[in-house]
């Protein structure tokens, strides 16, 4: 089984910030996606116990004019930018393209969706557990919806990081994984 190493993270923290340039953003996130964001230098409205609770109870549209910010919230980057990221993923791995079967880390989808400007969807297989939380399948998402309806799934019961997930892709099959283990450094 062939590895594809890639920062999605990085990759999307700095396209984000060469969009936005000085604006403010918000996001929400178990941690990798804002600390690169922070990394890249993009503006970030701290959000704390009391502002995510609230958050709760509230659209994404609220969100948005709550903050009068751009939403950098995985899962929720509108398509031109991930285009852009598509773009600097293919740059990154354009071989990726030759394979048949290819596990995919599956958290918010945004790698995924990504990966569908230059690959078939059909050739992905969106793996995840919800005991990692950068594959946690909590119903947030609402690119999630849209991967489950154009993807293979397959939930890796009591994996705790990549390597498990990684080792269950070779047992399904698959001829290539996505390392994403970059990001969450």
């Amino acid at each position: 089984m062939n590895e594809f190493k890639i920062n999605n993270k990085k990759i999307r923290a700095e396209v984000i910030a060469d969009y936005i340039g000085k604006r403010r953003a918000f996001a929400f996130s178990c941690g990798n996606a804002t600390r690169w964001l922070k990394r890249a230098g993009v503006n970030l409205i701290p959000i704390d116990g009391e502002a995510l609770k609230a958050c709760r109870f509230i659209t994404i549209e609220e969100m948005d004019r709550w903050f009068d910010a751009f939403n950098a919230t995985s899962g929720y980057l509108p398509t031109y930018l991930m285009e852009r990221i598509a773009k600097k993923i293919e740059s990154k791995i354009p071989e990726i393209k030759k394979e048949k079967i290819i596990a995919v880390p599956f958290g918010s989808g945004e790698l995924i969706l990504a990966l569908g400007f230059f690959i078939p969807l059909k050739k992905i297989i969106a793996i995840y557990s919800n005991e990692f939380a950068p594959t946690r399948q909590d119903g947030t998402s609402p690119i999630a919806e849209f991967i489950k309806h154009n993807c293979r799934i397959a939930e890796v019961k009591k994996a705790k990081n990549i390597n498990d997930l990684k080792k269950f892709a070779k047992q399904i099959g698959a001829t290539a994984f996505i390392d994403t283990r970059e990001s969450e450094k």
